[in-house]
């Protein structure tokens, strides 16, 4: 393809790329998402981050009822802390795992409206890639959360405060 056809391919003005020259042998980039495919790719990013902020959320109620369920200030911050830390490897592992996740079984999926769902040849990619960012984000937050519970645990053994009851 010649420069001004590559412009046409790229659905650009022909007229603005008259200045290309281009090898016969060119090959174009996927072209970044504008438009349509931005808006599709922001409501796909948002339903990728319910599915995993909800999954989440259950995550660490169940981790709030095991805390409540102990005795000692230390211990319930020690178990919270490796309960949220086995969560934030969950996660990680899930990421890893997003990349060979079929899109169609994906609660992401159903939760995107389907104006908004892309063509099947970029779905894999695009849900694929929104996933595991929003499961690498939620990892980040849930190893941080680990860290101030080991923290606070270690405050309280240091102090030496334990509950009377």
């Amino acid at each position: 393809m010649r420069g001004s056809n590559v412009c046409v391919a790229l659905r650009y003005n022909p007229a603005d790329c008259a200045f290309l020259s281009l090898p016969a042998n060119y090959v174009p980039q996927q072209p970044q998402p504008t438009g349509w495919r931005r808006v599709a790719m922001e409501e796909m990013r948002k339903a990728a981050y319910i599915s995993v902020a909800r999954a989440s959320g259950f995550g660490m109620l169940a981790i709030l009822c095991v805390m409540m369920g102990m005795r000692d200030g230390r211990t319930i911050f020690q178990a919270g802390g490796i309960l949220t830390l086995m969560m934030t490897f969950i996660l990680i592992l899930k990421a890893r795992y997003a990349l060979t996740q079929n899109y169609k079984r994906t609660e992401m999926w159903l939760l995107l409206p389907k104006d908004f769902r892309p063509p099947e040849a970029y779905a894999q990619w695009a849900a694929s890639t929104v996933l595991r960012d929003a499961y690498f984000t939620f990892a980040q937050y849930t190893a941080l959360i680990s860290i101030v519970m080991w923290i606070i645990a270690l405050l309280i053994g240091v102090t030496g405060r334990t509950a009377r009851y």
